[in-house]
């Protein structure tokens, strides 16, 4: 029965490779452990030791490396590992056997003032929980087993997405740090769960499974799921999400919250978009077509509420609706039953939305493929919040934006709130400047390195007047081809009438 079912799935062998995106356990020297045993330490220290006669400590990392995933928003603890013959006086301090056969796990407490022992009949996750009051990640992964996971097969109604581990393989570490990423962006998503099985506990399944080497992934799709044997395209969390959501329909995305198509629809965008254009008597006529069709687009009422709502209070009224609606986003849960109609709102929201050069844009998941559409000259600030160079450029970049050319629109975008517009235009610094020009492809976007508001405004007049020329020149040679082509078709025939003479 098992071949059976394996032949709908897919055994994904995963590369093994570092991956940067996940959080790691620390390799401490001597020198990094004086401060936890001084009274001036402000952060809690979890520590494995790796005993001389331990050979295999160093691949049994694998739980405390979950531990970084599980506490990584406490910015007061630290996870690390050292050989023990390199701890000096913290073995006494910790009472740890030189001599031990297997990984010693100690948590010193805040100030160095004590050590306290990790016993192997309890949960890693209590034993930090009871040491130091912090409060884990809940985990969104289920442990199969040989008799668990027969009965999760047999359920199709929601899809399974499994991991296959073991916390014997280095490269296990990482992967499963991304699964629970992926697992927690899903978490309010009833159509997929996500499992993991450890083949160093359930080796008859794995067996039966026919696992021949970690990390592995396969898929069990719900009944009615069209599954076309694919996988995700790397072993990240985002791959994973995005796969999911690309072969269940999904709109989920990182931190648990929803994309930017989430509640729209392709043929209404088309009419927001006609309706920004059109004429007062035209707009009337969209809004007919809407109400008309409201029962065959699920959020037809939204996008008609927001054609009144321009026709009553104009145009601009939209940028106030769209700060309005992004704050109350912003400061809601993802689990808020009101969290999901005021995402699909926002999206909407911003397909009214006009730009021209005179206001500098916001730029977010939702706008960047209409401001980009290829029509028009665009440069962008990406930047994060968080740094202080990009608060100080902020102001030269709102300088540049007085003096620039009309034909120069100006957008920020914080892309560092924004995982995926950093991952697709390759930011991995903050503050960048990307100029992307009417008529070229995203990919060609020139990186600028100006600095000052006049060095800015002085590259954009220089690469628009050197389109300028390039477009006069390409004119000038198609009108002289065009001439010569009209020259060489009204060209009479050369000495017609001697060739007739010579006949005669």
């Amino acid at each position: 029965m098992m071949k059976s079912v394996l032949a709908i799935l897919l055994l994904v062998s995963l590369v093994h490779g570092k991956n940067y995106l996940a959080m790691e356990i620390n390799e401490m020297e001597p020198e990094d452990l004086k401060e936890f045993l001084s009274d001036t330490s402000e952060r809690y220290l979890v520590l494995a030791f790796r005993g001389e006669q331990c050979s295999s400590c160093r691949w049994q990392l694998y739980y405390p490396n979950l531990l970084t995933y599980y506490f990584e928003n406490e910015n007061d603890m630290i996870f690390g590992t050292i050989e023990t013959s390199k701890a000096g006086r913290v073995v006494d301090f910790c009472d740890v056997d030189p001599e031990s056969a297997k990984l010693e796990i100690r948590l010193i407490t805040k100030g160095g003032t004590r050590c306290l022992q990790h016993l192997d009949t309890e949960s890693l996750i209590d034993f930090v929980t009871e040491a130091t009051g912090k409060i884990a990640k809940k985990s969104y992964v289920h442990m199969q087993n040989e008799f668990t996971f027969k009965n999760m097969q047999a359920d199709t109604k929601v899809s399974h997405f499994v991991e296959v581990m073991s916390p014997f393989e280095r490269p296990c570490y990482d992967f499963s740090i991304q699964v629970e990423k992926a697992a927690e962006a899903f978490a309010m998503e009833p159509a997929v769960d996500f499992n993991r099985i450890d083949c160093s506990l359930s080796h008859d399944l794995c067996d039966e499974l026919q696992i021949d080497r970690v990390p592995n992934m396969f898929f069990l799709p719900a009944e009615g799921v069209a599954y076309n044997n694919t996988f995700p395209r790397l072993p990240t969390a985002d791959s994973i999400i995005l796969y999911l959501n690309d072969l269940i329909g999904t709109h989920r995305v990182l931190d648990g919250g929803l994309d930017e198509d989430f509640g729209r629809d392709a043929t209404l965008d088309a009419l927001a978009n006609e309706f920004g254009m059109a004429s007062e008597a035209e707009r009337q006529a969209i809004m007919k077509r809407v109400k008309k069709e409201r029962k065959q687009y699920v959020n037809s009422a939204v996008y008609y509420g927001i054609m009144k709502d321009i026709m009553a209070n104009g145009t601009d009224v939209i940028y106030d609706r769209i700060n309005s609606t992004y704050f109350a986003v912003n400061e809601m849960s993802v689990t808020d039953a009101k969290y999901a109609p005021l995402v699909a709102r926002l999206n909407i929201l911003h397909q009214f939305e006009t730009f021209e050069p005179t206001r500098s844009i916001i730029m977010s998941p939702q706008n960047t493929d209409r401001v980009l559409n290829g029509e028009r000259n665009v440069m962008v600030m990406f930047y994060d919040l968080r740094c202080p160079v990009c608060r100080d450029f902020a102001e030269v970049y709102r300088d540049a934006f007085q003096k620039r050319s009309r034909s120069v629109y100006f957008a920020s975008v914080n892309a560092a709130r924004y995982e995926t517009l950093r991952l697709r235009f390759n930011i991995t610094d903050h503050p960048v400047l990307k100029y992307f020009r009417a008529g070229e492809p995203l990919e060609k976007a020139q990186t600028i390195d100006e600095r000052t508001a006049d060095g800015i405004v002085e590259w954009l007049s220089s690469d628009l007047a050197k389109v300028e020329l390039e477009k006069k020149q390409k004119e000038e040679k198609e009108a002289a081809e065009m001439a010569a082509e009209l020259d060489e078709e009204e060209e009479p025939p050369k000495d017609g009438n001697t060739v007739e003479e010579a006949e005669l």
